[in-house]
């Protein structure tokens, strides 16, 4: 016989729900109001978070973005992993004339049993971030450039042509190096007020170079330059069909990526945990 005090412990709890599926833009996430600006001829990765319920496998995925002068279709790479489910590609900012707004349309399809559950969602960008280019000691790097120095001192710079006075979070150039062990970041100086930023930086030691450079605005930053340098080493690999010997080989790539600042892990409905 159960004693009349007689505590037992919950087994279980059971929600009975219908599936849902919605997306929250993580990139481009900008409103009507406020979008986000875009460089045109950047690379970018575009990117939306799901919040996903039993709705079995994504068979449509997509963003649709389209604007005065462009329309296109961007197909989407669903990412389910224990901590979250976003969809993302990466996509190349088209050239537009300044202050032309593009609308992202998002959506995702999911057959369950027959039913289908269909989400979206609708993101704005608009044309017009800064245009600029990286100098090493004074001379432009781009993907032929070739640097040979006598000293392991580099005279860094940025130009920026168009919307300057939108940066607002810097300008700097990480530099890395395996042998000898290197990992650090050059701040740029603003010089010349929404022109230009200078600085300078010293090689520790023969051996082979990352250089990156960044421009950070609107709350994101962004690589405009990607570079390799050696210097001091007699030989290196074959980069591009070039084979280098010696001196300091600078190649920029053309495309830009933005790295944007993440929604925090926490926040449910954008994001279930770059």
């Amino acid at each position: 016989m159960l004693g009349v005090g007689t505590v037992y412990p919950q087994l279980a709890t059971v929600i009975y729900t219908t599936p849902t599926l919605t997306i929250s833009p993580s990139f481009p996430s900008g409103t009507l109001a406020t979008p986000t600006l875009l460089k045109g001829g950047a690379l970018y990765t575009l990117e939306a978070y799901l919040t996903v319920l039993d709705v079995g496998s994504l068979t449509v995925k997509q963003v649709t973005i389209s604007g005065t002068g462009y329309s296109q279709v961007v197909p989407l790479t669903w990412r389910h992993t224990v901590n979250y489910d976003k969809i993302d590609s990466v996509w190349t900012a088209p050239v537009l004339p300044d202050g032309i707004l593009l609308t992202f349309v998002w959506h995702v399809e999911s057959n369950v049993a027959g039913t289908v559950y269909k989400a979206d969602a609708t993101s704005y960008g608009k044309s017009g971030g800064p245009v600029g280019k990286f100098y090493i000691n004074g001379q432009e790097a781009n993907i032929d450039s070739t640097f040979t120095v006598s000293s392991p001192t580099l005279t860094l710079s940025f130009k920026c042509t168009q919307n300057g006075d939108l940066i607002n979070g810097g300008v700097w150039i990480g530099i890395k190096c395996e042998s000898p062990v290197l990992d650090t970041q050059v701040t740029l100086t603003e010089t010349t007020a929404d022109t230009e930023w200078t600085g300078t930086f010293t090689l520790p030691a023969r051996g082979t170079y990352t250089l990156l450079g960044y421009i950070s605005y609107g709350g994101n930053s962004y690589r405009l330059m990607s570079l390799l340098s050696t210097f001091g080493v007699t030989s290196i690999p074959q980069v591009n069909a070039l084979q280098v010997i010696g001196g300091i080989m600078v190649i920029a790539g053309v495309a830009v990526e933005v790295l944007r600042k993440r929604a925090e892990v926490s926040r449910k409905g954008r994001r279930l945990s770059k």
